[in-house]
């Protein structure tokens, strides 16, 4: 069950988007360590695929993150199958729009 913001400060947030098991979670973790050395009020929610393995969730966790896993959204039947996994990754960007307990987002490339 997801709890509905209570102020207005807390409608509002920085999204950004992890897949896979790589290094870029380690953007998103310098992404985090920014926002809390600018001060920010808000909150960074990260949107992630169910590739992201449990270690990375926990260390997105500790940094203070929000960790929202979204279902993949799979492109048209006719896109090339050889950007398949490219598509999935960016088609899936879209879901971020269906976090509607936030007024405002702000979406930051990690």
């Amino acid at each position: 069950a997801m709890v509905m913001a209570q102020n207005k400060t807390e409608r509002r947030a920085f999204v950004t988007f992890l897949a896979g098991n790589g290094d870029y979670v380690k953007g998103v973790v310098g992404l985090a360590k920014g926002l809390r050395k600018a001060k920010s009020r808000y909150p960074l929610v990260v949107a992630i695929l169910p590739d992201v393995p449990e270690e990375h969730r926990r260390i997105l966790v500790s940094q203070g993150c929000i960790v929202r896993e979204i279902e993949p959204v799979c492109p048209p039947e006719n896109q090339t199958q050889f950007a398949m996994a490219y598509y999935v990754i960016n088609y899936s960007k879209l879901r971020i729009w269906e976090f509607v307990e936030y007024d405002k987002m702000i979406y930051l490339d990690g």
